[in-house]
């Protein structure tokens, strides 16, 4: 699958410090805990914001990224981890800014939303692949249900509606978290479901990814650890992307 770069998702409209503005653009960045603010004259002006002072600043080597980085490589959050906002370039011009913020929009939603399609798909690929079939998965709802209370309930949904099931292709009408157990427990691939369901959770009730540290406090300062959290997350589903796909592309090409 290919990867999301930062140039999808970073901001482009920037605010700049005017000098002739000086102390309202000194509010503005100490209000928003905004430590660095391009020049008017963007391409090699960085105005750093220290108090009630904005001094010429120049930025640092791990400040900067180019505009096609991958927005989930781990040098990426390293980069986060020291600097709250990071400077992309094209060649050598200034064009946007990025704070982990940004993953809340959505092409980076988009891309996540496409991510889990990927895995949920070739997850039930894989389980046909292997000869598995509907009554195969009732069956470890049956077994399951002897100490489990939901799976009782899922083998109850099945035997209530068997014919919905039938009609479908087999495993499209049970839920992710299902075929997740249902997949290790067979012994095909251990899959942490806590982080898929994070991602997926995430995705479906377009909730948050990046949490506030205080929504209600006057300054909306986002949290660097939720975004650490989820950005795990989102590297285990790549990982674990991959890892489903080469299991089909190998078994696709055995004929033992």
């Amino acid at each position: 699958m290919k990867f999301i770069p930062v140039g999808d998702i970073m901001t482009e409209d920037l605010y700049f410090y005017d000098p002739v503005m000086r102390d309202i653009c000194i509010k503005f960045s100490r209000d928003r805990k905004i430590s660095y603010l391009p020049g008017l004259d963007a391409d090699s002006q960085i105005f750093k914001i220290d108090g009630d002072e904005a001094n010429p600043y120049i930025l640092e080597e791990g400040q900067k990224i180019n505009v096609s980085m991958d927005a989930f490589s781990t040098e990426l959050m390293e980069k986060f981890e020291k600097y709250s906002v990071l400077f992309v370039f094209n060649a050598n011009r200034l064009i946007g800014v990025i704070h982990f913020s940004d993953y809340d929009r959505e092409p980076a939603m988009l891309y996540l939303y496409s991510l889990i399609m990927e895995v949920e798909k070739n997850l039930r690929l894989i389980l046909r692949r292997e000869g598995f079939s509907n009554d195969d998965i009732y069956k470890f709802f049956v077994d399951e249900a002897l100490e489990n209370e939901y799976y009782k309930k899922q083998k109850e949904e099945y035997e209530k509606n068997g014919d919905k099931y039938a009609a479908r292709e087999p495993f499209q009408e049970f839920y992710l978290l299902d075929l997740i157990a249902f997949a290790r427990k067979n012994k095909i691939v251990v899959i942490d479901s806590g982080k898929v369901k994070q991602i997926r959770n995430s995705i479906a009730h377009s909730k948050r990814v990046v949490d506030h540290e205080c929504y209600y406090a006057a300054e909306h300062i986002y949290s660097l650890e939720s975004f650490k959290i989820f950005f795990d997350a989102v590297i285990y589903c790549q990982k674990l992307l991959k890892k489903i796909n080469n299991i089909i592309a190998l078994k696709g090409t055995c004929h033992i």
